[in-house]
């Protein structure tokens, strides 16, 4: 028997069918009336074992985040909605099933941003951040509000280009450039095959290097969205001091972190209540205690207390956290 699964997701929301099949059973016609009765006005493509990369089509103010893909070993296909005021994004999202950690290794090497994790980055997002989807979302709907004509706006540690997409979906303020920047070569190039399917009136310029060696200059927006974590912390009030500086006066830095809390109860507790999530996402024991063996000196996790001291000291003097869910944890500081 196998188990098939479909699942629509919003931000808050989640809907799942489920049901067992005899694995010989013919199924493709099932996969595409279901699909089409999900989301009426969106095409089914079935593909087996191939790379899904489609992006640039719009659907009214509805984006389907689309992270279609099926996998031979369990048949699963999936779909990602999240809405916006303004028309969004049709964006496929390359859905190969994060199991980099399920089987039991020799030694646990650092975690790295390399092909094997570009190969399944997508689902490792939607099943390791809770209410990734939401942030998303939000980063969009912030920028409009921020974004100013003739100004720059800055993706930090882009990986695939997630936040960068979101922006340019939602924002159409004349003379503006988004610069989307990660030091992994093997995301990068994954992103600029994204890049080249999006339809968008903002102009985007990819670069591969470490943001540290980045200028800002003339920005109206900063985003790092899951990306000061994994910066040292000797360099971090350097970084935030260069985005305070190349910020226009009313711009703003957004950014996202997975957190600690000084309350040593409450950081068991959060701790447990993130694990048991993973739990119920798909992830067992040991790829949840892999992971955090590969991440253990990798991650530089501060409490919201420090990154609040830090954003002041670079001069900041209006900083709000304006989400959180479990230990992760959403910033806005505005110059």
């Amino acid at each position: 028997m196998i188990l098939y699964r479909y699942s629509v997701r919003a931000p808050g929301l989640q809907f799942v069918w489920e049901w067992l099949l005899p694995e010989n059973h013919m199924t493709e016609n099932r996969h595409e009336s279901l699909g089409k009765s999900v989301a009426a006005a969106v095409a089914y493509f079935a593909f087996a074992a191939v790379e899904i990369d489609l992006a640039g089509v719009f659907v009214s103010s509805w984006a389907l985040l689309y992270d279609m893909g099926r996998n031979r070993a369990n048949r699963t296909v999936r779909f990602s909605v999240a809405s916006c005021d303004a028309s969004y994004i049709l964006l496929a999202m390359d859905e190969k099933k994060d199991n980099i950690y399920a089987n039991k290794m020799v030694q646990v090497n650092d975690f790295s941003f390399d092909q094997t994790v570009v190969e399944v980055f997508d689902d490792m997002l939607s099943r390791s951040i809770p209410g990734y989807g939401a942030v998303l979302h939000q980063i969009g709907a912030m920028a409009k509000r921020f974004v100013m004509p003739n100004t720059n706006i800055y993706d930090l540690g882009c990986s695939l280009g997630a936040a960068t997409f979101s922006v340019r979906s939602c924002v159409d303020a004349v003379g503006c450039r988004i610069f989307a920047v990660d030091s992994s070569r093997e995301m990068m190039d994954r992103f600029e095959r994204r890049l080249k399917r999006h339809v968008g009136v903002i102009p985007v310029s990819v670069e591969c290097a470490d943001i540290s060696d980045i200028i800002i200059e003339n920005a109206s927006l900063v985003i790092m969205n899951f990306t000061l974590q994994f910066i040292d912390t000797e360099q971090k009030s350097s970084i935030l001091k260069q985005i305070y500086n190349g910020l226009q006066p009313g711009g703003a830095f957004l950014f996202s972190e997975k957190i600690v809390f000084e309350d040593a109860e409450e950081q068991v507790v959060q701790e447990s209540l993130y694990y048991d999530l993973k739990r119920h996402n798909g992830y067992n024991d040991l790829e949840i205690s892999q992971k955090r063996d590969a991440l253990e000196n990798v991650l530089k996790l501060e409490s919201p207390t420090r990154h609040q001291q830090r954003l002041k000291a670079a001069g900041f003097s209006e900083i709000y956290q304006w989400y959180r869910n479990l230990n992760f944890a959403s910033f806005l500081a505005v110059k």
